[in-house]
C-alpha cells in the first residue's frame, strides 16, 4: 500500500466512519474492482491491493488507532514543511529547464513530485471505477506537474479508447512509450490498438504538449441561450391556452384534462437549449460516463453495462416522475449517484414547477411537462458530445 494514499480516501469513508460503514464500503468496492471482473487487470490489481490493505488496517481497532496517530503526525509534518517552504519562497530559487522528450525514467517513476504521483494514482483509480471524465481530469493534472509522466499519458489513452476515440488513444499511448520506452503496458496497448485499427503509430508531434479540448461556447452565446430559455418559460408557455375539458371526461381524457399538445414545441425547445447550454458550460460530464451504470455478475468475465440513459428516456416518454423514481432506485442499488444526471433531473424539476405556475394548465403541466423537457434536455446533452467528437475526428 502506498503510504501517500489515505486509507479513508481509498475506501471512500470519513475518518470517523463506523466499522459497519467501513465493511459496507469494502464489500462494495471489492465487488466492483476485483481483478477477475475488470478488463484492465493491472490497474485493477493495484486498486484491489490498496482497498484490501486499507480494510485490513481500518477494520482492526488497534491498527486503526495506530494509523490515525501516524496520519495526524504526517499531516502536522506536511503542514510544517509547507510553512517552511512558503517562508523560504524566492530565496535563490532557479527555474528548471522544461523536460525533453525521450528522457526515459524507470517505469512508474514520476518526476513531478508527490502532487503528480497522487494525481496519477487518482486517475488510475477513477478509471477503474468507470469515471472517465474524472480520470481524464486527474491525468491532465499530473501532466501539468510533469509533462513526461508516462503513466498519465497511458491513462489518457485508456480513457479515449474507452470512449472509442481510437486516433486520440493511439496518440496518447505513443506519448507514453516515447517518454518511457520500458513501459511495456502502454507499448502492449499501443501495438494491440494499431493491429486492431490497421493504422501506423502516429507521430508524437510536439512532445509533451497536452492536446487541448475545444473551447467552450462564448459567454455572449450562453447569455443569448439562457435568455431564449426564459422567453420560452415566461412568454411562449403561458401563451398556450388550456383546452376546455369535456363534459364528463373519462379514462385518459380525465388524466390529460386541460392539456394542450401545442405546448410540446416550447417545452422541447427549452429542454434542448438547456441541455446544450449545461453540457457546453461544463455542468454535465460526457454522456458515456453518466448514462451507463456498471454492474458485476458473479462469474462474469468483465463488468456489464446497464444503459441507464436509454432506460430513462423510454420511461420519461411515459412519465417523468416514474423515470425519477427509477433513477433513484438504481442509484440506491448501485450505492452511487451520477452528479450530472442528478443535475439534469433537478433542472427539469425547477423548470416544470415554474411552468406549472405560469401556464394555463397547472396540473397537466406538473404531471406531463417533465416528459418533454427531460428527454429534450438529454438530447441537447448528447448533441454537444456528438459535435465535439466529430470535430476531434476531423
Amino acid at each position: 500500500m502506498d503510504p501517500q494514499r489515505d486509507y479513508y480516501e481509498v475506501l471512500g469513508v470519513s475518518p470517523d466512519a463506523t466499522l459497519e460503514e467501513i465493511k459496507k464500503s469494502y464489500r462494495r468496492l471489492v465487488r466492483k474492482y476485483h481483478p477477475d471482473v475488470h478488463h484492465d487487470k493491472k490497474l485493477a490489481e493495484r486498486a484491489f491491493v490498496q482497498i484490501s490493505e486499507a480494510y485490513r488496517v481500518l477494520s482492526d481497532p488497534d491498527k486503526r488507532r495506530s494509523y490515525d496517530l501516524e496520519r495526524s503526525a504526517r499531516r502536522r509534518e506536511a503542514a510544517s514543511r509547507a510553512r517552511q517552504s512558503a517562508s523560504g519562497t524566492g530565496k535563490g530559487s532557479s527555474a528548471s529547464p522544461p523536460p525533453r522528450a525521450g528522457s526515459a525514467r524507470p517505469q512508474g517513476q514520476t518526476a513531478g513530485g508527490p502532487a503528480a504521483q497522487k494525481a496519477v494514482r487518482d486517475a488510475e483509480f477513477a478509471f477503474i471505477r468507470g469515471r472517465l471524465s474524472e480520470a481524464e481530469s486527474h491525468a491532465r493534472r499530473a501532466l501539468r506537474a510533469d509533462r513526461t509522466c508516462a503513466r498519465a499519458w497511458e491513462v489518457l489513452g485508456d480513457v479515449h479508447q474507452a470512449r472509442n476515440r481510437q486516433e486520440q488513444a493511439l496518440q496518447f499511448y505513443s506519448y507514453a512509450v516515447q517518454f518511457d520506452p520500458r513501459n511495456h503496458s502502454a507499448l502492449g496497448k499501443l501495438e494491440r490498438l494499431m493491429a486492431r485499427t490497421g493504422r501506423p503509430r502516429p507521430a508524437a508531434g510536439k512532445a509533451g504538449e497536452v492536446p487541448r479540448r475545444g473551447a467552450p461556447a462564448g459567454a455572449l452565446l450562453h447569455m443569448a441561450g439562457w435568455c431564449a430559455v426564459f422567453l420560452v418559460l415566461f412568454v411562449w408557455v403561458p401563451a398556450v391556452p388550456a383546452l376546455e375539458p369535456a363534459l364528463s371526461p373519462q379514462g385518459l381524457e380525465s388524466v390529460l384534462e386541460g392539456w394542450n399538445w401545442a405546448v410540446v414545441p416550447p417545452l422541447a425547445v427549452a429542454g434542448l437549449l438547456m441541455g446544450l447550454l449545461l453540457r457546453s458550460g461544463g455542468f454535465f460530464r460526457h454522456h458515456a460516463d453518466e448514462m451507463v451504470f456498471q454492474t458485476i455478475t458473479r462469474g462474469a468475465a468483465r463488468p456489464q453495462a446497464a444503459p441507464v440513459g436509454l432506460l430513462l428516456v423510454g420511461v420519461s416518454l411515459v412519465l417523468f416522475w416514474l423515470a425519477l423514481g427509477v433513477y433513484l432506485a438504481m442509484a440506491s442499488v448501485q450505492d452511487s449517484m451520477s452528479r450530472s444526471l442528478t443535475r439534469a433531473f433537478t433542472v427539469t424539476l425547477i423548470f416544470v414547477l415554474a411552468a406549472a405556475l405560469l401556464s394555463q394548465m397547472h396540473v397537466a403541466m406538473l404531471l406531463f411537462g417533465g416528459n418533454v423537457v427531460f428527454v429534450s434536455l438529454l438530447a441537447g446533452w448528447w448533441m454537444v458530445d456528438f459535435w465535439r467528437e466529430a470535430g476531434e475526428a476531423r
